[in-house]
């Protein structure tokens, strides 16, 4: 909440404010412009339109609103994105650029373009990258783009709430708005946090970025929070009564696919709010007798007779959940009984049979009095599974419960690479059903087809392992997983320089702390970039070190993949392709299987700790120590090579640095004077 000083200031921001509610896509009639009006979209990859297929992000909506409603516009800058049907595509977005970035460059570009309109949305890389709310340099980079050109106009966004962090940074820039323009300067807020986001539809496969739907939205509000104040600048009539906005369909939802209580159409309360839950999303909560919520546009294709809640309550007295059609009068399908789940944070899933329901209808739900919602799912089938006898044995296991498994990681956990973002996970999950085990992929982040189950996980693009660390303990607290497939430490490499083998140890052990009997595989990388060998060859030894200590830590060699840059590495030339993640996902199967059967209550077999081969002097790998790899030695020391495949293999003494006394030791063996090395001895 936000208090501004004068009267005049509360009447500026109430229009402000107002401006910004999604509306929908108004019509306006046009008017006459002596040239268009330069505008300038600024911002990070947002701006870009990543999560976007054609790059155009906001970008496409808004500029067709802008024209339908008479404006003559044209998008500026050095930077082009967008589809065919975009016919302004210049920007300044930049991806991953934070606000410092921008006011490195933002002079050149203001005298390059001209723009008569800075649409600004920066600053969320500061808090997501950095861990910084950069309040201080938004507002400056704000004065250096008024110094340039004091009369230009500048339309300053927040972010739409994802990853929840952003909400920090959200809450500072209305003030930072307030203070320009109660200094009499053109800048305006535009509330983009206001969309009614579906994180289903609206966020794209990363889990981070919007989608096209979600571009659209907040294009929607972009429109909205504009319009007027360029009207002006073309020399329209802004008296006169506000413009009737025109209905824009509400995307359509799916029935049978999980729909987030906060991500309603429409609300009928004066209490209820969103909150937090303990399994780190967001839900509805202060529900009272006759509040209702409402979800338009669900789609129940060829019909649904089933209705499950994830719930809580901390009251004895059930609540009931009437679930009505189109209204709080309408038909009634049915109705859930909440009771006492235990308390208001301990979530259960209940589900209840309803009348059948078919095609596309807005579903309301009606409350009698208090209940805590996090989500609700349709089903094609009612019928509420209860527990029958156990089979006869056979060779398969036969498990209690299924084993939790979390696969933890960077963008190559979360499926980069993959358009359907299931990466490795769809074909291993697949392996494992196949050979009878029943297993339940788990964590906050969601990724993969509908061909996959078990969605969830903890691949996290971008992350390196302290990123990793600062969460652990929390996934572990809420998921309880049984065993952990850690594949971490590629971007410290590759984004840092830094083989972080001490990281990725303490990482393992932190874990162990947590649970100590937990199960954790660790992979290596396959060979993209070059350096990752770098890595891969130390992370056997950290493996070792922990499996010698009595601990469930198991090596997964993925470098050994057969790998064909042309098949099995995706466009961006960095991330594996479907066929890539196919290959890896079979040697974590083959990996893994053994030790899982164990967990499942199969035949136990001889645990084994983790192979390390190192043929030492072999450098290229080829299986004989010669010339070739004195070589590949000598010009590794001269520097004239910055990698070599297994680092290990050339510290012939075991002294940790690799120099000419390794040089030495190499050529003595080839000579034939010495037929061991010291380090082997």
């Amino acid at each position: 909440m936000y208090k501004f000083k004068t009267q005049v200031g509360k009447i500026m921001i109430f229009v402000l404010l107002i401006s910004t509610i999604i509306m929908n896509g108004a019509v306006f009639e046009s008017f006459a412009q002596s040239r268009p009006i330069k505008i300038m979209p600024v911002g990070d990859s947002c701006t870009a339109g990543i999560g976007d297929p054609s790059n155009g992000g906001y970008r496409t909506d808004l500029y067709h609103h802008y024209t339908n409603a008479g404006l003559n516009v044209q998008f500026v800058g050095s930077q082009t994105g967008g589809p065919s049907s975009l016919p302004q595509r210049n920007h300044e977005g930049h991806s991953g650029w934070t606000i410092p970035q921008i006011a490195s460059n933002i002079d050149r570009w203001l005298n390059t373009y001209d723009p008569d309109v800075v649409l600004l949305w920066i600053g969320g890389n500061d808090m997501i990258l950095n861990g910084r709310v950069n309040t201080s340099g938004l507002s400056s980079l704000i004065d250096q783009i008024l110094r340039f050109k004091p009369d230009i106009t500048i339309f300053v966004a927040d972010y739409y709430p994802v990853p929840d962090q952003i909400r920090q940074y959200n809450a500072t820039i209305p003030g930072v708005v307030q203070e320009k323009a109660n200094a009499g300067k053109n800048v305006y807020f535009v509330k983009l946090s206001d969309i009614n986001l579906n994180h289903n539809t609206d966020i794209s496969g990363d889990r981070l970025h919007l989608s096209p739907t979600g571009y659209s939205k907040v294009a929607t509000i972009w429109f909205n929070s504009t319009i007027d104040i360029l009207k002006q600048l073309a020399g329209g009539n802004s008296g006169g009564p506000a413009p009737t906005p025109t209905n824009t369909p509400v995307p359509e939802r799916s029935a049978f696919s999980k729909i987030e209580a906060e991500e309603y159409t429409s609300k009928n309360s004066a209490t209820m709010e969103e909150i937090n839950t303990v399994a780190g999303g967001k839900g509805i909560g202060y529900i009272e007798n006759g509040d209702s919520l409402t979800f338009k546009n669900i789609n129940f294709g060829n019909g649904a007779t089933g209705f499950t809640a994830y719930v809580a309550s901390g009251i004895t007295v059930p609540t009931r959940i009437d679930i009505r059609l189109n209204s709080t009068t309408g038909t009634l399908l049915g109705t859930l009984e909440v009771s006492s789940t235990g308390g208001w944070n301990d979530y259960i899933e209940m589900s209840t049979s309803i009348n059948r329901v078919t095609g596309k209808n807005d579903i309301v739900l009606v409350f009698s009095g208090p209940v805590n919602i996090d989500w609700f799912v349709f089903s094609e089938n009612s019928s509420i599974p209860t527990p029958t006898t156990s089979p006869a044995p056979t060779s398969t296991p036969i498990q209690s419960r299924p084993i939790k498994i979390m696969p933890v990681g960077d963008s190559c956990t979360a499926g980069m690479g993959d358009p359907s973002y299931g990466g490795y996970r769809t074909d291993l999950y697949h392996h494992y059903t196949n050979a009878g085990l029943n297993v339940q992929f788990v964590g906050s982040q969601t990724g993969g087809p509908s061909s996959l189950p078990q969605r969830n996980h903890e691949g996290h693009s971008g992350w390196t392992i302290p990123q990793i660390a600062s969460n652990i303990d929390r996934w572990l607290n809420t998921y309880d997983p049984d065993v952990v497939l850690l594949w971490i430490g590629g971007n410290d490499m590759i984004l840092n320089g830094r083989v972080n083998t001490s990281g990725l140890s303490s990482l393992i052990d932190q874990i162990l702390r947590f649970k100590p009997d937990i199960t954790i595989f660790v992979a290596d990388y396959y060979p993209v970039p070059d350096q990752i060998r770098q890595y891969n060859a130390t992370i056997p030894g950290v493996v070792q070190e922990k499996a010698n200590a009595g601990k469930n830590v198991y090596f997964v060699k993925l470098s050994d993949i057969n790998l064909n840059h042309n098949t099995d590495i995706s466009g961006d030339r960095l991330h594996l392709s479907p066929a890539g993640y196919s290959k890896v996902a079979t040697i974590w199967f083959n990996s893994t299987i053994d030790i899982l059967k164990q967990l499942a209550g199969g035949t136990p077999t001889e645990p084994t700790t983790p192979p390390i081969v190192v043929k030492y002097g072999d450098l290229n790998e080829d299986g004989i120590i010669d010339s070739s790899d004195y070589t590949l030695l000598t010009r590794y020391i001269l520097e004239i090579t910055t990698s070599l495949k297994n680092p290990t293999a050339a510290d012939l003494n075991g002294d940790g640095i690799i120099n000419t006394l390794d040089l030495s030791l190499l050529q003595r063996h080839i000579l034939e004077i010495i037929s061991t090395f010291p380090v082997e001895r």
